[in-house]
């Protein structure tokens, strides 16, 4: 068994101060973030170059609703609807046309899928029902109770056609 199996170092910076070259003493690894990027890279002691292993995205400003709306393919995006009112509230998926559109101008492949969630903050009687849009079908439980939230996953399956299914 190794001795040691954490053999690495760990650095952060901007992407203008990366080494060109991973420069770790010999038979080590390392790691290193780029904080204006959130790109994270991995560097072996000899390698010629940087591999990229992740890229950490910031957090939209989340989508909030107060009344009855047909969702952007902008606002699903943004990962995270919340909807707040005291009365009952339709969130309608956006067209299939336009989703496709909304996605790398259309070049989404067929089979790809993407998450977000909504956040149901409403009072008294504010559920939350969700509903199909044109080219755009809805699966699962249509309702987000009060104080509750639920997850979905937006998925392609032809051109111009998205099915979203309620996940969580």
């Amino acid at each position: 068994m190794a001795e040691n199996l954490w053999g690495g170092h760990f650095r952060s910076g901007t992407a203008a101060n990366k080494p060109n070259i991973p420069d770790f003493a010999s038979e080590t690894f390392g790691f290193y973030f780029e904080t204006d990027t959130g790109e994270l890279y991995r560097g072996v002691s000899g390698d010629s170059e940087w591999t990229r292993v992740a890229r950490f995205t910031a957090q939209p400003t989340p989508t909030a609703k107060t009344g009855d709306a047909t969702l952007t393919i902008a606002e699903l995006l943004t990962r995270i609807v919340t909807a707040t009112s005291a009365s009952a509230v339709a969130l309608t998926l956006p067209t299939g046309t336009l989703t496709d559109a909304g996605i790398l101008g259309g070049a989404m492949p067929v089979g790809q899928s993407f998450e977000w969630s909504v956040i149901n903050l409403g009072s008294s009687s504010g559920a939350v029902t969700m509903t199909a849009g044109t080219n755009h079908t809805y699966v699962g439980n249509a309702t987000v109770a009060i104080s509750t939230s639920a997850r979905f996953r937006t998925k392609k399956t032809a051109a111009n056609t998205y099915v979203t299914y309620r996940v969580g």
